[in-house]
C-alpha cells in the first residue's frame, strides 16, 4: 500500500512543484485518539530532515473531503501559515489528502515571542476575515454556540449552574445575531503550531476550521495550552503578558471594544469544555469555567489590564 502511494506521490510530483527525481523516504505515525484514529504519512526528500509532504490517511470521505475545503479556504488567505492542499484520492477504501509539510516541531512555551503572538494574531485574522467573506453562520448557531455548550456545563457543576443560565438567558434575545460570524481554526493549541530554528512557523490539522465562528476562541483555546493551571490570575507573568498582547491585538484588528471579549468569555469556556473529545481535557475545562463564574472579576483583571 505505501508503494502504491509513493506511486502517487511520484506521478504529481511535477504538478505538485515537488522535485520529480530522486529518493523519497517516508515515517508512519498513527494519530490514535479514543474517538477518532487516522494514519499521517510524513514524506522526505533525499537526506531533507523535514518533510515536504504529508499525508492524512482518512477510512471515510466525509472528513477529507471537509478537511481538504477547509485547507483550501485558509490556505487562499494565508498560504505562509497554512499547510498547500495538493489533492484528494480515494485508493482502496481509504482517503489519502495530500498537502505540504513544515519544518521544525510542535511550539515550545519556551519558544513564545512577542513577534510570535504578534504574527499568530495577524494570521488569525486574515484568514478569518478571509474566510468570513465566503462563509455564513454556522447552521443553529445558537444551539450549537449557547445552549447545547452551557446546558452540558451546568447538568455537570452544581457550583455554575445559575451562572450559566443567566448566559443563556442573555442571549436569548437575538444578541448572538450581533456578534461577528468569524470562522475559527477550533483546535488551536501550541502542538497544533510548528516552529523551525528560523522562528517560522505554520499551523496544522485544519479538520474542525468553521466549526465555530465566535470570536476569540482560537485565542482563548491557544492561552490555555501555554499554561496548565486553569485561573488567568495564577499563570506566569510573561504568559499573562502574551495573554493580553494577543486579545489586545486582535480586539484592534476587528474592532471591537474590550466588552465584547469580556462578554464572550464564558460562552468561549462553555464551548472549549463541551467541544474537548478527551475526559483530561473536559475535567481542566470545567474547572476553567467554575473559576470563572466562582470569581467574578478576577478574569477581566487578569487579561484587560
Amino acid at each position: 500500500m505505501i508503494g502504491e502511494w509513493e506511486a502517487v506521490l511520484s506521478a504529481n510530483a511535477r504538478q505538485w512543484d515537488l522535485p520529480s527525481k530522486g529518493r523519497w523516504t517516508f515515517l508512519v505515525h498513527n494519530n490514535y485518539q479514543p474517538n477518532y484514529s487516522g494514519v499521517n504519512i510524513f514524506w522526505f526528500h533525499n537526506e531533507s530532515r523535514d518533510p515536504l509532504v504529508v499525508t492524512k490517511i482518512f477510512p471515510e470521505s466525509s472528513l477529507a473531503n471537509q478537511e481538504f475545503r477547509n485547507l483550501i479556504d485558509a490556505h487562499s488567505c494565508a498560504p505562509h501559515g497554512v499547510p498547500k492542499p495538493y489533492g484528494l484520492f480515494e485508493h482502496r477504501r481509504l482517503w489519502a489528502l495530500w498537502m505540504s509539510g513544515f519544518s521544525g516541531s510542535p511550539l515550545t512555551s519556551e519558544l513564545v515571542s512577542d513577534a510570535l503572538i504578534d504574527g499568530l494574531c495577524d494570521t488569525l485574522v486574515t484568514i478569518q476575515k478571509g474566510a468570513a467573506a465566503r462563509r455564513g453562520a454556522t447552521p443553529n448557531r445558537y444551539r450549537e454556540s449557547i445552549q447545547a455548550p452551557l446546558e452540558f456545563a451546568f447538568e455537570r457543576s452544581n457550583a455554575i449552574a445559575e451562572g450559566c443560565r443567566r448566559t443563556v438567558a442573555a442571549y436569548a434575545n437575538g444578541t448572538l445575531d450581533r456578534i461577528l460570524t468569524l470562522p475559527q481554526h477550533g483546535d488551536l493549541y501550541r502542538g497544533n503550531l510548528i516552529i523551525d530554528e528560523n522562528k517560522k512557523w505554520g499551523i496544522v490539522d485544519w479538520e474542525l476550521f468553521g466549526n465555530v465562528d465566535l470570536p476569540f476562541y482560537d485565542v482563548v483555546r491557544f492561552l490555555f495550552s501555554l499554561e496548565t493551571t486553569w485561573a488567568p490570575d495564577r499563570w506566569d507573568l510573561a504568559v499573562q503578558r502574551y495573554a493580553r498582547r494577543l486579545i489586545a491585538r486582535y480586539t484592534d484588528a476587528f474592532r471591537f471594544p474590550r466588552q465584547e471579549f469580556a462578554s464572550l468569555l464564558p460562552l468561549l469556556l462553555a464551548n472549549w469544555h463541551y467541544r474537548q473529545p478527551l475526559p483530561d481535557g473536559k475535567a481542566f475545562a470545567l474547572r476553567a469555567l467554575e473559576d470563572y463564574f466562582t470569581r467574578p472579576g478576577e478574569w477581566e483583571r487578569t487579561l484587560l489590564a
